[in-house]
């Protein structure tokens, strides 16, 4: 007679499954300079009251070849008029970007009709892309929105024009590269308006942290970005503002239920009166991000 057995196996549980969040920064001054140097231990990040370990990368800060790690940068040029599409002045154009070519920027032009250049990474690929017989315009807005998916350093520098003839720039690019965490700067010539602020003044250059960062000493919210007197100026102003930037990688494990409404909360160790914008980015969730001092 045969005689058979059943026994339960128990399963094993499932091995932690690492996740990776992305936390941008910009850190500036109260006098809009940037704060370049903080270090990997002055950021300390918690995860539902738990520390979780934190890694920094900076972009190419000089001309010296990039490091492996350092965080891309990518640069939205506008055109707001068709008198700015003539040969001479995408030649003096290149002439402004040859300190960022030898940074790895990556740039892209948007005509004032609604065609954008794909990004180049050196002048003769810009200029033959910008040659190139135009692809079907896709428009600006959809342009700043492809730039916000871009997961490194994002700049719009618009060409507005000069004292004598300025076109501004469209009212609704301010709300939507704040919202895209996007750097902006507006070459107008300063030109006052009449209520003797300068054209582009309530364009963000950077932007507010998330909430509920702001406290004491006007933590909380970078300052704003005005426009700029001329082109040279821009691009000084764009690259020394890289000093302030951090790119923050967090790694954790989902050994234990994360709520779906939990906070990470990044505290920063820095001078006793500094301004700050940070936004998070993630693949699988996104929590609720807190700034606050250290």
């Amino acid at each position: 007679m045969a005689i058979c057995f059943t026994v339960a196996l128990r399963a094993e549980p499932a091995p932690p499954k690492p996740h990776t969040l992305r936390i941008e920064v910009l850190a500036q001054s109260p006098d809009e300079n940037p704060i370049s140097w903080l270090r990997p231990i002055d950021f300390h990040v918690s995860l539902q009251g738990q520390p979780v370990p934190v890694s920094v990368a900076r972009p190419v800060l000089t001309k010296k070849p990039p490091q492996r790690r350092s965080v891309p940068t990518r640069l939205l040029v506008v055109l707001t008029s068709p008198t700015q599409n003539s040969d001479q002045d995408f030649t003096m154009l290149l002439k402004a970007l040859v300190p960022v070519w030898q940074r790895a920027w990556r740039v892209a032009v948007a005509e004032s009709d609604g065609h954008v250049t794909p990004y180049a990474s050196g002048p003769a690929e810009l200029r033959m892309l910008w040659k190139a017989p135009l692809m079907p315009a896709r428009g600006l807005k959809e342009a700043v929105e492809y730039l916000g998916s871009f997961m490194g350093r994002r700049i719009v520098l618009v060409l507005s024009g000069n004292q004598k003839a300025s076109t501004p720039p469209p009212h609704w690019l301010g709300p939507m590269a704040t919202d895209e965490m996007e750097e902006v700067f507006v070459v107008d010539g300063g030109q006052p308006d009449s209520s003797g602020e300068t054209l582009g003044s309530d364009i963000p250059g950077a932007y507010p942290a998330a909430e509920p960062a702001a406290s004491v000493n006007g933590w909380g919210r970078t300052s704003t970005q005005g426009s700029e007197v001329n082109l040279r100026h821009a691009m000084h102003d764009a690259m020394r503002l890289a000093f302030g930037y951090y790119d923050l990688r967090v790694k954790y494990q989902d050994a234990a239920p994360i709520s779906s409404d939990a906070t990470l909360v990044l505290q920063i160790k820095g001078p006793s009166s500094f301004h700050v914008a940070a936004q998070v980015y993630g693949k699988d969730w996104v929590p609720k991000l807190e700034v606050t001092k250290r």
